[in-house]
């Protein structure tokens, strides 16, 4: 949630996700928290099905809570995301290149990053090669060359 300067611990994150209410949080920041949640629970479920740009809306829909108008060019969007998933390139590249493609090409309203990122650590998975996150310690310096970028 960092990403997105949410200024959420992880024990009050997981207080959240256990049902308790925590003081001093936002109910916007909550429902981020439990957004993600259900993001997670879909994609983990969904681990075989095919990343179209279906499925990313399916997993834009959970992360805004289906806040999202229609992407602006569905048949330029999902040539340029075919093209990414079938380059030949390694897993790590891949994701890196689809979440950097979604964050930059902003399909959706609103989470994008997430979006991608989520999309990314489909693909890492599904090879067995890992997660893509940005550390607190990293998230400045990830922000400024996503900025860059």
């Amino acid at each position: 949630m960092r990403m997105e300067n949410r200024n959420v611990t992880f024990p009050q994150t997981k207080t959240i996700l256990d049902g308790v209410n925590v003081p001093n949080v936002t109910l916007d920041d909550i429902q981020a928290i439990l957004n993600m949640r259900d993001a997670w629970r879909f994609m983990l479920n969904t681990m075989d099905a095919p990343l179209t740009i279906e499925y990313l809306c399916s997993l834009n829909g959970y992360i805004t809570r289906n806040e999202q108008p229609p992407i602006p060019s569905l048949n330029g969007a999902e040539t340029e995301l075919s093209s990414i998933l079938s380059d030949g390139s390694t897993a790590t590249e891949k994701a890196l290149n689809l979440f950097t493609w979604g964050a930059r090409g902003q399909l959706f309203w609103d989470g994008n990053k997430h979006t991608s990122l989520m999309a990314a650590n489909k693909v890492l998975i599904s090879a067995g090669a890992g997660m893509l996150t940005i550390t607190d310690r990293h998230m400045e310096r990830f922000n400024d060359l996503l900025l860059d970028f």
